[in-house]
């Protein structure tokens, strides 16, 4: 993490009883969110011992290089239809994506009020200003298919570089995970074609000084 600290804050989550227990973990020279979990009610022994499995888990995150991480705010997946028929399966498909994301080190998915501040471009300090600069976008919108199942577009921004790729996934039935799954696949494809090419730079400024 390039030698930044860490904050971990825990909290009971309101409205649960018995309690239940919301994690965080925040990168202190960036504000970047590394860890958010909710962990269901338990005795004290048991979220204990989840508390310290979850952090252990962000552990592989915090070792990854600041210059080899993967930066993506997920937009809300909003519906394409008018009405609130699929408000429910929205809102599900994010925190599904969002969820698989968070499970892999290299990618830092943003949580929304930075990604807010993000996009709005006014006021940015120099850290959130470097931060825009390496950062993608995932833009999804759903929509019933014709005969079952849903039609879901997906598309991946990089403002900074004017940079977009489109992904249109038909799925005959409304199984999410396996929508979720196809949505993350061009993200973790961007990601290797980034991670090959820092790795071709690399080879090309150390390769043999001629004399």
């Amino acid at each position: 993490m390039g030698g930044a600290g860490c904050v971990t804050c825990v909290r009971s989550a309101p409205r649960q009883s018995p309690c239940a227990i919301r994690l965080r973990l925040v990168e202190v020279g960036t504000a970047i969110m590394l860890l958010e979990v909710l962990l269901p009610p338990a005795n004290v022994d048991r979220q204990l011992k989840a508390i310290v499995a979850e952090l252990e888990q962000a552990g592989a995150k915090m070792a990854v290089p600041e210059d080899q991480r993967y930066y993506l705010g997920i937009m809300a997946i909003k519906s394409e239809e008018p009405g609130e028929s699929l408000t429910g399966t929205c809102r599900a498909l994010t925190a599904l994506v969002e969820a698989r994301l968070h499970q892999r080190p290299q990618f830092i998915v943003l949580e929304h009020e930075q990604l807010r501040r993000l996009t709005d471009e006014s006021n940015l300090t120099g850290a959130e200003l470097r931060l825009r600069a390496s950062a993608w976008l995932l833009e999804v919108g759903g929509r019933h298919r014709d005969g079952g199942g849903l039609v879901v577009s997906c598309r991946l921004l990089a403002p900074s570089k004017g940079a977009s790729q489109t992904l249109r996934v038909e799925a005959a039935s409304s199984e999410q995970v396996e929508i979720r799954n196809q949505l993350v696949a061009p993200a973790r494809r961007t990601q290797r074609r980034a991670r090959r090419k820092r790795a071709n730079s690399g080879r090309r400024q150390t390769g043999p000084v001629r004399s």
